[in-house]
């Protein structure tokens, strides 16, 4: 191989190519055939262009997909918007916890069987039906207002459903149909001996006058009593009429004539007011009642012994005080008050055991940890007062037992409580003026809509609901207008230390 001094780029392709010639001679002296080889040259351009089709090839893809992502990324956007719009339409319609209760299950069955195939057509019919067969007019659905106004009109009383009146109209038109059918028969009785009467007269012509005049005689007392029965007919076709239209009069009148006695009830009312206003003047002369009788304090703590599980009171049998009667205790006076809905929890809760003369001992039932009972403590409870006797409305269902379920008679459990400490209990439910306090049980709810072919049991079930309802929502509102304090459940246990 030639020695070349001078390397560089071309000088080192002359050398390699000097070797190729070489070897080629070699090879065609021996005889042997040796593979032609790409020259480097068109090799690397080759490779060089290959690459640059793959990285424009990867570049065009890289577009495309990047392309394509945002694509879906604003359908996606689209989409979630979409989504939360229809969320919260079906949660103005209906929220998942009444979606699946029964009576709603009901409906949907009832909906799929029916020509809307969908629950809300469904029930915008129903309203449909309803507002038809009450107003007349079913070209559009009717809020519960105009349902209400449709029932005045007609006749319905408080208490009693369009079923109810529809049945009574039929009762007594029944009564009137009898009665004119019978009247009818004596007609045609009398008619029958009017024929009688006719037959004989033609056959005793021909015999003496006596006969004659006896006949005529008979005849014109059959006629009379005739006429008699036709006037009594005409009248009580007249007294049906009137009937008939003394009931669309009433009909049409009822509603000026309740609102006159509503407007009658509230003058009354108003003299009431006014009346008792003159009375609590005159009774606030010689007696003075807090605005909430649950903040006086009803005892001291005078001593606490046993590392405070046992407390001496300062109150006795000379004020009134029960064994078994429960106290909330607290710091002082200031700490007493409390809201409506969690009540007054005081620091500790004590039950009396042993009452004396002027004291009394009670043992300690709940304590707060780091805060014992100590002298100096005063003690309340909404029910018990020394000077005082109160007296409460109790009304609804409760859940005393903490089962989670509602019920009338554990009411009871609460009124006997009441009267155990020296309460009064209202026998009526309805707010006066002598009552403290009022306490509510757990709010009805609105009953559903029964359909057009609910049985007679259903209907009154369904009335029964609406009025359970209206008389809540009644008190309510009659107690918080006369600044009664309402309490719940809650709140009277924990502001009469019961719930230990």
């Amino acid at each position: 191989m030639p020695t070349i001094r001078r390397f560089g780029k071309w000088h080192l392709f002359y050398a390699l190519h000097l070797d190729d010639s070489r070897a080629n001679a070699e090879t065609a002296r021996l005889g042997i055939s040796r593979p032609l080889e790409t020259p480097p040259r068109m090799a690397t351009r080759s490779a060089s262009t290959g690459v640059l089709v793959t990285l424009v090839t990867f570049v065009i893809t890289t577009v495309a997909l990047l392309v394509l992502c945002v694509v879906l990324f604003s359908s996606y956007q689209a989409t979630a918007k979409e989504l939360l719009g229809t969320r919260a339409l079906m949660k103005s319609l209906a929220l998942d916890s009444e979606l699946s209760s029964e009576e709603v299950k009901v409906l949907i069955t009832a909906s799929t069987t029916s020509d809307q195939k969908r629950l809300v057509p469904y029930l915008v019919e129903l309203n449909r039906q309803a507002t038809g067969q009450l107003t007349g007019d079913r070209t559009k659905p009717a809020d519960a207002e105009t349902l209400k106004k449709a029932t005045e009109n007609l006749g319905v009383k408080e208490g009693e459903t369009a079923k109810m009146l529809i049945a009574n109209l039929k009762f007594e038109l029944n009564s009137a149909t009898t009665k004119f059918a019978g009247i009818t028969s004596k007609i045609k009785d009398l008619e029958q001996l009017l024929e009688d009467a006719r037959k004989a007269t033609s056959d005793t012509q021909g015999k003496p006058s006596e006969n004659m005049a006896k006949a005529k005689a008979t005849l014109d007392s059959l006629k009379q009593v005739a006429d008699q029965y036709h006037a009594e007919t005409e009248q009580i076709q007249k007294t049906l009429e009137e009937a008939k239209g003394e009931f669309l009069q009433r009909m049409s009148s009822s509603k000026s004539a309740q609102e006159a006695e509503v407007g009658s009830l509230k003058s009354t009312n108003a003299r009431l007011e006014t009346r008792l206003n003159e009375a609590g003047k005159k009774l606030s002369q010689f007696e003075v009642r807090p605005d909430d009788p649950s903040s006086i304090v009803d005892g001291h703590v005078i001593e606490a012994t046993g590392n405070g599980e046992t407390i001496f009171l300062d109150i006795g049998k000379r004020d009134r005080l029960q064994p078994g009667t429960t106290f909330e205790v607290f710091e002082n006076a200031e700490k007493i008050r409390g809201s409506s809905d969690q009540g007054i929890r005081g620091k500790a809760s004590i039950q009396v055991m042993k009452v004396g003369e002027d004291t009394s001992t009670a043992r300690v039932t709940r304590v707060t940890p780091g805060r014992p009972v100590i002298r100096g403590d005063v003690i309340a409870n909404a029910v018990y007062s020394p000077k005082h006797i109160y007296k409460f409305l109790v009304h609804g269902k409760f859940d005393v037992d903490h089962d989670s379920h509602s019920t009338e008679d554990e009411a009871n459990v609460i009124r006997n409580r009441i009267r155990e400490w020296g309460g009064v209990v209202a026998s009526e439910d309805r707010i006066t003026g002598d009552l403290d306090f009022v306490v509510l049980g757990v709010a009805p709810r609105r009953p559903i809509q029964p359909s057009p072919q609910a049985n007679p049991a259903e209907l009154d079930a369904y009335q029964k609901a609406q009025n359970a309802c209206d008389l809540y929502e009644r008190l309510q509102q009659e107690a918080k207008d006369a600044k009664i304090p309402i309490m719940n459940l809650n709140r009277f246990q924990a502001i009469t230390g019961m719930n230990d």
